[in-house]
């Protein structure tokens, strides 16, 4: 009787374990078809071992999810195939950019100005292009200054239009734009640079993620109005957000958000006080009880919910979420 148990026993255990197997085989193929990846021979085993480690970790994360234990649920995405050491790379340290006493005048008049009730909800997805990839370029300062730009440009005058991230990589450099292409740079750069030379569009200034030599343009798709820099509370960043539109912000990312699918995330881990990542706010709301931020990211649509997220609000500033946020208008 002892050795039927035991043989069902190492039965039970290998069929769970190859249905594991052919499992994570699966989410694999869909991984690489979904994500446009081929390995080298060499690289190949590496990255399934790494795919394999991530796909338990996000398993187990799940589990906690459906418990109540975890805010938000994880999934495969573009990085799956990578180590947290690995995705941390592709991050750079802000700095907060000169405030003029003009401009801070500029700004107090103009939320002064938008004292109206505000929805309770605002999501302006529909209001923007869609998710874009910064790919291995650390560009993110480009991508959340033009979104603020393009969800603007729809609010304002239902302009629906694509610019060009690839225009600033190439052309706002230097002191004066706080920006050094492909290696990090300040959305408040990339606004005022849009203000004093204007933009192209992607179509005749298309993506490529490397820096190359900066291209004239003929004539700028949009015009901008001053931009701003803002140190507020969220409650004013709600607001601002709510009465006017989408806000970029700079905020710190740490592995937490590597496999993000959906939820609201609350990182812990979130424990400096400097930010190595820019994004877009397009909304806030609130979902069974919890306060959130409607974040728009850099990192294409398969990531998250369609290149989306949703950030805790009003806990104190999460991962310095909205401390330094940047605004800039749009006129025809």
């Amino acid at each position: 009787m002892n050795k039927l148990v035991l043989l069902f026993t190492l039965f039970l255990e290998y069929t769970i374990t190859l249905g594991d197997r052919y499992y994570i085989e699966e989410k694999w193929n869909q991984f690489l078809n979904m994500n446009n990846k081929k390995y080298e021979p060499w690289d190949s085993k590496k990255r399934f071992e790494i795919f394999t480690k991530n796909m338990h970790m996000m398993e187990a994360h799940n589990k906690r999810f459906l418990r109540g234990s975890e805010s938000f649920k994880m999934d495969i995405g573009p990085f799956s195939d990578q180590t947290e050491e690995e995705f941390m790379l592709k991050f750079e340290t802000h700095t907060s950019p000169f405030r003029s006493s003009m401009e801070h005048a500029e700004f107090n008049s103009f939320v002064e100005n938008h004292n109206e009730r505000l929805p309770n909800q605002v999501d302006y997805r529909n209001k923007m292009q869609p998710a874009k990839d910064q790919k291995n370029c650390k560009a993110s300062w480009a991508f959340a200054a033009v979104a603020v730009v393009e969800g603007m440009s729809k609010l304002r005058f239902k302009q629906d239009i694509s610019l060009s991230e690839q225009n600033l990589v190439d052309c706002a450099l230097g002191n004066e734009f706080m920006s050094n292409g492909c290696e990090g740079g300040s959305p408040w750069g990339a606004l005022l640079y849009m203000k004093l030379h204007g933009i192209d569009t992607s179509q005749n200034y298309p993506y490529t993620g490397v820096h190359s030599r900066c291209r004239s343009i003929s004539n700028s798709s949009v015009h901008l109005k001053s931009p701003h820099l803002m140190h507020l509370s969220e409650y004013d960043l709600m607001r601002t957000v709510g009465a006017t539109g989408p806000v970029a912000t700079t905020i710190e990312v740490t592995p937490t958000l590597m496999h993000y699918k959906s939820g609201i995330v609350f990182d812990r881990k979130c424990v400096g006080k400097t930010t190595n990542h820019a994004v877009t706010i397009v909304g806030y709301g609130v979902q069974d009880g919890f306060q959130y931020w409607l974040v728009r990211n850099s990192w294409g649509h398969n990531w998250g919910d369609q290149g989306y997220f949703k950030m805790a609000r009003n806990y104190g500033n999460n991962c310095q979420i909205g401390i330094s946020a940047f605004f800039a208008d749009v006129s025809q």
